[in-house]
């Protein structure tokens, strides 16, 4: 079973207090944005999970944007500010820290949308499902949110912006489909419990599962960030 054509693709969104409810053929997913002063950014994190649900469907689930590397997810949601009527700028030279603390670096995205120029830098973390230990998701992500929480803090003082964002993203892995169905839950209440302002997360439920050259199962990715 293949993805539906898109024709038959449909997105329904519902804005809340908390974020909006989406709802898409072919993935199961979920957005939302904690805090009021991003809640603009609700249209590019729709079109990043269309970003990412077309790339699988053009390719019959042989292949998947996220299952590469940092700057392959960077790449996915520059996409789709593009996609959303913005702009956007990935790993560019910049100088980046305060006077006796600066240094040449690299910006992983700057972007400009809906009237506000935003910075950012972020970080890509696997998330392996199984194993012979349960394994402890909130260290991952809290590790991850960290790193990019730290990098955006350091770059900040390099470029005239409104908003400096800390990325995270998360795709997933597993060798056993069937005893991952219950670390994916719990995978994804850990995304929830997370002290962030926005989170979004997709979930292939094509009917055909995404499988990566090593023979695993790489079927969901999660974007977490913060705003500094």
């Amino acid at each position: 079973m293949r993805l539906n054509h898109p024709s038959n693709f449909y997105i329904n969104s519902s804005p809340t207090l908390t974020g909006v409810d989406t709802v898409m053929f072919g993935i199961e997913s979920e957005v939302k944005i904690h805090s009021k002063k991003l809640s603009w950014l609700k249209p590019v994190l729709e079109q990043w999970l269309r970003v990412h649900r077309d790339y699988i469907e053009s390719n019959n689930c042989d292949d998947s944007l996220y299952w590469y590397n940092e700057r392959a997810n960077v790449g996915a949601l520059a996409g789709a500010i593009w996609r959303s009527g913005g702009f956007a700028l990935e790993e560019f030279g910049a100088i980046k820290g305060k006077e006796e603390d600066e240094s040449k670096g690299r910006v992983d995205l700057f972007f400009q949308y809906a009237g506000k120029q935003v910075v950012a830098e972020a970080k890509q973390s696997w998330v392996y499902l199984t194993g012979n230990k349960k394994r402890d998701f909130r260290s991952l992500i809290d590790k991850a949110l960290n790193s990019a929480r730290s990098d955006i803090i350091r770059t900040q003082g390099s470029l005239e912006h409104q908003y400096g964002l800390g990325l995270v993203f998360l795709p997933t892995y597993t060798k056993d489909l069937e005893n991952s169905k219950e670390e994916m839950g719990r995978f994804l209440a850990e995304i929830n419990s997370t002290e962030c302002d926005f989170f979004a997360w997709l979930k292939n439920t094509s009917g055909e599962n995404l499988i990566s050259y090593n023979n695993e199962y790489c079927d969901a990715v999660a974007l977490i960030g913060v705003s500094v």
